[in-house]
């Protein structure tokens, strides 16, 4: 990573998690579940197209543009280079991951079944 790691702020992490939320919709990526830590985020998704890869560059794109339009740039990148995408195909393997996420204690939800949601 280039530059100073980033550890969110409360502010921040909300605003990621919104950015997140209007890249799935833009995109046509079903969002179940998001969990934004101060220093990583967690995810789950369902669509045909974008698939891994193209999805981790469409939410840090998308969340970084708008980190950096209301809190400027950070002093190296708002997200590692990389990210870690686990595909997840059947509905069993998708409620374990949702799980997992919704056990964390994130700084801010996002998706569909955050909790306290209908979803």
């Amino acid at each position: 990573m280039k530059g100073e790691s980033v550890i969110l702020t409360r502010e921040q992490a909300l605003c990621v998690a919104r950015a997140f939320d209007e890249s799935a919709g833009r995109h046509n990526i079903r969002l179940l579940i998001g969990a934004v830590m101060n220093t990583h985020v967690h995810l789950v998704t369902e669509c045909d197209t974008p698939v891994g890869s193209e999805q981790l560059r469409l939410f840090k794109g998308g969340s970084s543009r708008e980190l950096t339009r209301i809190f400027g740039s950070p002093l190296g990148r708002w997200w590692t280079k990389s990210g870690s995408v686990k595909p997840k195909f059947d509905d069993a393997e998708k409620r374990v991951a949702v799980d997992y996420v919704a056990r964390h204690q994130p700084i801010a939800w996002c998706g569909e079944m955050k909790p306290g949601s209908a979803g």
